[in-house]
């Protein structure tokens, strides 16, 4: 990772220097957009997740930071943002998925569902960054089931 650098000019966004490295982590000057996450995810194949730490006592607002995520030998590239640092906790904004899937996995409900109960959010988001352009944001909530975002489910969130 000592070689990778973020690359940005004039405030847009142009990915890494050099090779991703997996399971990292940036500061980064602001936000990504949606759609920047999703072209991440499409040019290296792996999941990203993009994260804002919130002071636990103050709930000032730091810094966003982008996860990358790990190959793994199913292929599937999941990433997996830290609870938080020191004095921060990390609000999970929103992280891709390979392919369109916009069913949010267990683990993203069981790591959402541990942030609500520690009082850190009430929601996150997931990018399926196999569909086209303009990347969408599919909200998902802690204490609920897969079945909940299928066809038919309370949350299923279809492409407009």
């Amino acid at each position: 990772m000592p070689d990778t650098k973020l690359i940005f000019h004039d405030n847009k966004f142009f990915g890494f220097s050099g090779s991703v490295p997996y399971d990292a982590e940036f500061k980064l000057p602001r936000a990504l957009t949606p759609d920047e996450m999703a072209e991440l995810t499409r040019k290296y194949g792996i999941e990203f997740q993009l994260g804002l730490e919130i002071h636990y006592k103050t709930k000032h607002i730091g810094s966003y930071w982008l996860f990358t995520g790990l190959l793994t030998p199913s292929g599937t590239g999941a990433v997996a943002m830290p609870v938080g640092r020191n004095e921060w906790d990390l609000k999970d904004i929103y992280h891709t998925h390979l392919g369109d899937s916009a069913v949010p996995s267990e683990e993203d409900i069981k790591s959402l569902t541990w942030r609500f109960e520690q009082g850190i959010q009430t929601e996150a988001g997931l990018i399926p960054a196999g569909e086209p352009i303009p990347a969408r944001v599919v909200i998902y909530y802690p204490n609920t089931h897969l079945k909940d975002y299928m066809p038919n489910g309370k949350y299923h969130q279809p492409r407009r």
